[in-house]
């Protein structure tokens, strides 16, 4: 039990850390949903270092916990059996009993409700709509995708436009696209040519340029 309440501790810890070092310079930018988090957090590091104490308390508790056995339990005994018949891990190998099942629930339900810091304080009804909506696609996310695209689609004809003005003469009439240029162009990047090859270069050093700009000093620029 000791090992587990440290694992648990432990990886409460962590997170709080996280966010710790994340606000470090600047506490203020911590919104209230990260504000929650923490004090919930700190919550849970009280209620795990009671934990021992309340095994203590419920030590004269049977150790037989016997579940009512009637057809609406049945019913979701049964449904409950066709998911981990497609679900096999879930249990790993342990047999489909009454018992191995009330475990598994209420260890899944502990470990990712309970000692999970964003849903250990929702109340009942706030955590079944957040369930609920895990497979509803959200409208301003739908929207910034379209925009996302309709932006991919902008950037991807400049560049297609930029490279056909290149392939121009330098002088005279002929230095004009014409419609007839339109249904040539090529709307993707050849990833083996010059260009391709510049464009990879070029987003390895942007994606070093991000990663060093969250540690560097604020006299060490790197922006244009």
């Amino acid at each position: 039990m000791e090992q587990l309440t440290q694992k648990q501790q432990a990886k409460l810890k962590r997170r709080m850390n996280i966010l710790e070092k994340k606000f470090a310079d600047d506490p203020t930018k911590a919104d209230q949903e990260v504000l929650d988090e923490v004090k919930q957090i700190q919550l849970l590091l009280t209620q795990l270092n009671r934990v021992e104490e309340l095994i203590a308390e419920d030590i004269s508790v049977p150790r037989n916990t016997p579940i009512t056995n009637n057809l609406t339990e049945e019913w979701y005994r049964a449904i409950f059996l066709e998911w981990l018949s497609t679900h096999t891990s879930a249990l790993k190998n342990i047999k489909t009993s009454k018992s191995a099942i009330y475990t598994f629930a209420l260890h899944f339900f502990v470990d990712n409700i309970v000692l999970n810091p964003k849903n250990a304080a929702l109340k009942y009804e706030q955590l079944v709509d957040k369930l609920n909506r895990l497979n509803e696609r959200d409208a301003d996310l739908k929207k910034i995708n379209f925009e996302l695209a309709d932006i991919r689609s902008i950037l991807s004809f400049l560049n297609a436009m930029q490279f056909e003005v290149n392939t121009l003469p330098v002088e005279g009439s002929a230095r004009q696209l014409t419609p007839g240029a339109f249904g040539q162009l090529r709307t993707e990047v050849n990833q083996n040519s010059d260009l391709g090859q510049a464009m990879q270069t070029y987003k390895k050093q942007r994606q070093g340029d991000l990663t060093k700009k969250q540690t560097r000093q604020t006299q060490h620029n790197m922006e244009w």
